[in-house]
């Protein structure tokens, strides 16, 4: 079975992708039922700061769900740069050798099996 890198780091990336997703989706979809109504805590004296409180904290995770998306999609954007630059490379060296194979007289491709020495001595 043949791995190629490019491939699995574009799996990755796309896998990255779906979590940011995921998770943005996720709390957004769900943000509704944390409200808490402003009578929910009856008139105890410190029904308004458990209140206040909670508001904070849904808040906070909104935001902290925010950058995990956020941090998950620079990921997903850095690891697509590394597959193209993979690919990229691959097809450079595979153009290199392909130029740098013997010649004679025009397209001969390469055989492993063929005894080049005696066409030019060098192998």
């Amino acid at each position: 079975m043949t791995i190629s890198i490019p491939e699995s780091l574009t799996t990755l990336a796309d896998d990255l992708r779906e979590a940011a997703d995921t998770a943005r989706d996720g709390y957004t979809d769900s943000v509704a039922e944390l409200e808490v109504a402003s009578t929910a805590a009856g008139n105890s004296t410190g029904g308004p700061g458990l209140i206040s409180a909670h508001v904070s904290v849904c808040d906070a995770a909104g935001t902290a769900v925010g950058r995990l998306a956020g941090v998950l999609e620079q990921d997903m954007d850095d690891i697509y740069a590394c597959a193209f630059l993979f690919a990229t490379t691959d097809e450079d060296a595979a153009e290199r050798m392909r130029s740098e194979i013997p010649r004679l007289g025009g397209f001969v491709p390469y055989n492993p099996t063929v005894d080049w020495s005696v066409y030019d001595g060098s192998r």
